[in-house]
């Protein structure tokens, strides 16, 4: 690999390994920087609807802000199958775009359809939770797309 970036990782490998740092609380913004290069350079088929989920979390969780990665990951949830994400897949995400003050309507708008077409005993309260305070506070926040 050359200097500065990360060998080949697929897509769930790259959202474990900066969902471990995140969950650690280990601070290392030049390896964000590199799984997020990383991750906007993979392919929307490559990722699956948790890799998006943990992913998205786990830089809300570093904090670390990345617009092109939030754009690139947007993208990718979007050409996925609502019907693919769980429920803790679409609260995760409107969490994680609350937590990051991001408003990117598209998304919002896919994760909330999502949400909506299914029955509501489908939905864990975390899910449940998660989603509605991520779509109240990322109403007002910056926008992406």
């Amino acid at each position: 690999a050359a200097a500065g970036s990360l060998p080949r990782f697929t897509a769930p490998a790259l959202a474990i390994i900066a969902n471990a740092f995140a969950k650690a609380g280990l601070e290392d913004p030049p390896l964000f920087r590199r799984i997020a290069a990383a991750a906007r350079a993979t392919a929307a088929e490559e990722f699956d609807p948790q890799s998006v989920a943990i992913l998205m979390n786990a830089f809300a969780r570093h904090d670390a802000r990345d617009p092109p990665l939030f754009a690139h990951l947007s993208k990718v949830a979007q050409s996925k199958r609502p019907e693919d994400f769980r429920s803790q897949h679409l609260g995760i995400m409107a969490n994680a775009l609350a937590k990051l003050e991001i408003q990117d309507e598209p998304l919002l708008s896919f994760i909330a359809a999502a949400a909506m077409s299914r029955p509501a005993a489908a939905l864990d309260l975390m899910a449940a939770a998660n989603l509605a305070g991520g779509w109240c506070t990322s109403t007002t926040r910056t926008r992406i797309s």
